[in-house]
Parts: C-alpha cells; structure tokens; sequence
C-alpha cells in the first residue's frame, strides 16, 4: 500500500470560542474555525415579554403553541433571534452562507458585534490560551482551543484584512 500523501492536518489553524454570559446579555455563542473554514451560532436573546409554555417538549411544539394561543409575539422572538453560518478567513472572515441571507457578505466579528465596531483584542497569559480573552465589539469571548500560541498572533489573524490563505 502507497502512503497517503498530503499536508499534516494537525498543523491546521484551529480556533474555538465561546461568548461569555453576562448579566447584560445572556445568550450564548460560538465560533469554530478549521484550516480556511469558520462556522459561527449566536444564541437567541429574549427580551423577557415572550410567554413560556410548561407543556412544550421541543421548540417546535413551543412555537406551534404560541401561534394556537394567537401569541405570535413569542413565535416570532423564538423563531427569529437564531443565528449561524460559514464562512471563510481568506476572505476577511466574510459570511458565505448564513440562516439569514442578508448576513452574506459581511465581515463575522462586525456581525456579531453589532454597533461596537470590529475592534478585536486578545488579552491574557501569553502561555495559556485557556486563560485569553478576545473581545469583539464590547462583548467578551473565552477560548476554548487555539492552534496559536501568541495573544498578539491570534489578535493580528482575527484582525486580518488580508485576502491571503491561512
């Protein structure tokens, strides 16, 4: 048998971060990113008005609910604050493919930072990226995993306009 020929795929970019609750906003969040390749899921945010419903065992059946109770309101706040899509880094961390369609196109850390700008910075322990934070806009993400060993590395490829491959 031949040996496989190809690149290494343990030296590929990896990333992984998780948005941190806060008591100003609790939604969760997720960025993963592989190589060229990120995937992102923003978590609904509530606004506290929307009804609960005991008996609804999925969010298919919470939403059916609503809608026979004529609360459209909580339909529409459960159906509507999902967000997720991919993308990739060469392209300035663009959005290609998105639940909502008008995310396409846009640049993800504006996206999830909505109104406070692109402003990225990784602060922590340059030995440990479990102890780095990154914030994106005004909002604070933990690492989770991390192919980068530099704070200041991991902030210049988040911040990166270059149109380049990883």
């Amino acid at each position: 048998m031949g040996e496989k020929k190809g690149r290494d795929d343990g030296n590929l970019f990896r990333l992984a971060l998780r948005k941190k609750k806060d008591h100003g906003d609790d939604s969760d969040g997720i960025i993963v990113a592989i190589g060229n390749h990120f995937n992102y899921i923003l978590g609904r945010q509530l606004f506290g008005y929307e009804r609960t419903y005991p008996n609804a065992n999925s969010l298919v059946e919470l939403v059916d609910t609503a809608i026979e109770h004529n609360d459209g309101d909580t339909a529409i706040q459960y159906l509507s604050r999902l967000d997720g899509g991919h993308g990739t880094i060469s392209s300035n961390w663009e959005i290609d493919c998105s639940i909502q369609p008008w995310n396409h196109g846009s640049n993800v850390f504006e996206h999830i930072g909505v109104g406070n700008g692109r402003v990225r910075v990784v602060v922590g322990d340059t030995s440990d990226f479990f102890s780095w934070s990154v914030y994106i806009g005004s909002t604070l993400w933990e690492i989770y995993e991390s192919s980068i060993t530099s704070p200041s590395e991991l902030e210049k490829v988040m911040n990166s306009s270059n149109r380049c491959r990883l």
